[in-house]
Order: structure tokens, then sequence, then C-alpha cells
């Protein structure tokens, strides 16, 4: 679940907006809410748009002169906010206090100042720090397929991973080929495909009655060519279920110009 999908599970706008603010200052005591806050302060690291964006709110609020990436970021939410909308998820911000920002959000994101404007430069600057953290978390794998034993599972499934899945709410398996890093990076431009026939739950959630769930999927490469997918709902998964989908598309014509290993 996503902050925005915890914050429209109520319709009345004053609710939704307490809501946030219990969730953002941890000051719930619903059990659900509080697993909620837990994943939050734990994924620390993949907050990092979020504090921009109540960050360029409350600077909005304020009437303070707004970056292109702050302009941006809040015509974004236009969509589905109005002005008084954005005000008030600045106001909570700025409720929020020093060591909560810090509980939620990486490096310097969790003490920007308000008068300071947040530039595209800034952001790339701060990645070069938090991707890094982020792809050194117990849930997330780097997986070198040359290296796989004969007959070896393509995907982790060690208890540390799989706990670690837990408790960030998600995981994320990389794939390399250190056979192919030279090879690749020398020769033309060319298409790769991935056909997904098949995957497996490897546990239940905690939520009530059946889980019903959806994957979406998206690929990109350097040369601008990008495709998404989502899948239907399928319901009623149970643990150690395996899941035959013929749905399952095929990403093809992913013209990659440059590869990084």
């Amino acid at each position: 679940m996503t902050v925005s999908q915890y914050q429209s599970s109520s319709t009345d706008s004053s609710d939704r907006f307490n809501r946030l603010r219990e969730l953002l200052n941890g000051s719930s005591s619903a059990a659900r809410v509080q697993k909620f806050q837990r994943q939050l302060e734990t994924n620390r690291n993949r907050n990092a748009m979020l504090a921009v964006l109540l960050h360029a709110c409350a600077r909005f609020e304020r009437g303070e002169p707004l970056s292109d990436l702050e302009a941006n970021m809040l015509d974004t939410i236009r969509t589905c906010n109005n002005d008084e909308d954005l005000k008030q998820l600045g106001h909570i911000y700025q409720e929020m206090t020093t060591e909560r920002r810090k509980a939620l959000f990486p490096g310097k994101l969790a003490s920007l100042p308000l008068e300071q404007r947040y530039t595209e430069a800034d952001l790339k600057e701060d990645l070069n720090t938090i991707i890094p953290e982020l792809m050194s978390q117990p849930n997330v794998r780097t997986i070198n397929i040359d290296e796989l034993p004969p007959d070896a599972p393509l995907g982790p499934d060690d208890e540390a991973f799989l706990q670690a899945v837990k408790d960030y709410g998600h995981g994320i398996v990389r794939y390399t080929s250190s056979a192919q890093k030279n090879q690749l990076a020398s020769t033309e431009p060319k298409n790769y495909g991935i056909k997904m026939t098949r995957f497996y739950c490897s546990d239940n959630s905690d939520e009530l009655n059946s889980d019903e769930l959806y994957f979406s999927v998206g690929a990109a490469s350097d040369l601008g060519y990008k495709c998404t997918y989502s899948s239907k709902e399928m319901g009623m998964l149970i643990r150690a279920r395996l899941i035959i989908s013929p749905l399952m598309p095929m990403f093809s014509k992913v013209n990659i110009g440059k590869v990084f290993v």
C-alpha cells in the first residue's frame, strides 16, 4: 500500500487529511495503521520523492517561488487535488517534528529549509547517495546469472530475503550477466525480450479474507524505448500456489545501447 492509497481509503476530505496527519506523525493507535507506519519508516530511502512533494506543498502554502521540479510535481497531483488540498498537505508537513522527518525521509531531505528551492540538480545529487543505500537493503538482491549453478532457482528464496520482503512490503531482484557485459557494451544496439509465464505466491498477507492481488511491470532502455503492463486481479491467492497465466506479456524490442552492470 502507498501513502496515496492509504489516504484515499476515505472519501471525506477532512478525514483524508486527518488520516495522513496521523500516519506521518506516527500518532495512530490503530494496529493496521501502525503496521503501515513501520513500513514507511523502514522504507526511508524510497520516500525521497514524498519528501520533495510535501516540501514543495509547504513552499506553495507560504507563497515561495517554486523550482521547475516543484512546480511540475504540484501540477501532476492537481489532477486529483485542488490548491487548497496542496496547501493542506504543506501544512501537515510543517507540523511534522524534526525527529519525525528524520525517521521518514533520507539524508538532507529530512531537513530542507522551507526557504530553499529544490531543483532537478539537487535531486540528481541526492539520488547518487540514496540509490546505493537502497540497493544495499536486505530486500534487494543482485543475481549474476552466469554464476548460478545448473538448475538453480532464478529467484532468491532464503528466509532472510523473504523476511526482508515482509518487513519492507516489497522486494527487488536485479539480474546481471558478467559474461555479456563487455560484449554488449561494444556492439550495436540489440533487441531483447522477456516472456513471463508464471509467478509463485510464497506467503499470505495478514489481511482479512483472501488475498486479491495484481502486479505491474515495466521495461525501458537508454535509447528511449519503454513499455508497461498491469495484470488483471488475481483472486483467492494462497500460500505455495503456482499461478500459470498465458496472458503474461512478452516485452520485446527493448533496444539497448549501453549496458551498466
